[in-house]
């Protein structure tokens, strides 16, 4: 869908009904993934069979993708509820208009970030190009036995490997082809692996820099589930929100499908009511670093508690935001601040 078109029916309620029932109509010959998909969790929440073109209106009109729709519970929401949600594609449009793409390219670099911040990464970190760093890849095999290994433009955990063994057939079927991120694996503290002792569960906690100041943005616990290695919920994880104040989980967690979890599914640990140790620490570590790239409004911080204390994991320019609404709290209000100029 181009861009402009879509910019156009999300200020014109009539052109929205129109261009999402073209787009319904293409969908459902086509048997599309944002047909299929929508049919799916149609029939799964017991809904009309004609909320299918609500779903296609909700894409139009409020820039939201299909799968959102039900994470948020538009289908439960009138017009004023639905505007306090900031949609996928909407996301794309705010985050892309901030100034200084050299700093967006910088937080996408896994590995310069890593050489700029080794302080608060805390562990070793290597970048693999090609095959002709072989050697640096044996050495570091040599040197930690366990560790993780990231496709250098990965995104929502997809392809992480987690590596203990079977050094030289991983190398030929995966690292050898270069552009992976190899890192020392986090010992992760046992308050919080006792969650998911099959991943390193993290916190993210978004900062926004206004006026050459620090604020709070949202943040939220991620779990690990079933045999996953990575925690988050594009690959099958749960996102649980936190007060910014208190470091408390207050609502149950939820995961990319929709289901809600008041305990973990494998372990059993209780999700709400848990409180984030050493809450303050991790607030005043995120706002420290925020305050280095103070020129860029939008950051994401991922953070691992270790017994070297919080440690680093990776920043992200330009985070998604439905790890956090799902839990039916809209960003509108945070961003509408955000994006004021000069107040």
């Amino acid at each position: 869908m181009k861009k402009e078109l879509l910019k156009i029916c999300s200020k014109n309620m009539f052109l929205a009904k129109c261009l999402s029932y073209v787009l319904l109509v293409h969908d459902k010959r086509k048997k599309t993934n944002n047909y299929l998909d929508s049919k799916k969790y149609i029939e799964k929440k017991g809904l009309k069979k004609s909320t299918i073109y609500d779903v296609y209106f909700s894409i139009v009109y409020y820039k939201i993708s299909s799968l959102e729709y039900f994470l948020y519970e538009f289908y439960k929401l009138n017009k004023n509820g639905r505007k306090e949600f900031i949609g996928e594609y909407e996301r794309k449009e705010i985050l892309e208009s901030f100034e200084n793409q050299d700093l967006v390219y910088f937080m996408k670099d896994k590995y310069a970030t890593y050489e700029k911040y080794k302080e608060f990464y805390k562990r070793d970190m290597i970048m693999i190009k090609d095959k002709e760093d072989y050697g640096l890849y044996k050495s570091f095999c040599e040197k930690h036995k366990q560790f993780i290994a990231k496709p250098y433009d990965s995104n929502s955990g997809q392809g992480v490997l987690k590596i203990s063994g079977e050094y030289e057939k991983n190398w030929k079927d995966y690292i050898s082809k270069g552009n992976y991120v190899l890192e020392e694996y986090i010992i992760e503290d046992e308050e919080l692996l006792s969650f998911h002792p099959q991943s390193v569960n993290t916190v993210r906690y978004v900062t926004f820099n206004k006026n050459g100041k620090v604020y709070d943005g949202f943040a939220f616990f991620r779990i690990g589930k079933g045999d996953s290695v990575v925690d988050n919920i594009g690959a099958g994880g749960i996102s649980a929100a936190i007060d910014m104040e208190t470091g408390l989980i207050y609502l149950p967690g939820k995961d990319e499908k929709c289901n809600e979890y008041i305990i973990h599914p494998d372990t059993k640990k209780p999700i709400i009511g848990y409180k984030i140790p050493k809450w303050d620490e991790l607030s005043k570590m995120a706002k420290e670093l925020s305050k280095t790239m103070i020129d860029y409004p939008f950051i994401s911080w991922d953070f691992a508690l270790t017994s070297k204390g919080w440690i680093l994991i990776e920043i992200n320019s330009r985070g998604a935001l439905n790890a956090y609404q799902l839990h039916g709290i809209g960003l509108r209000d945070k961003f509408d601040f955000l994006l004021e100029k000069n107040k």
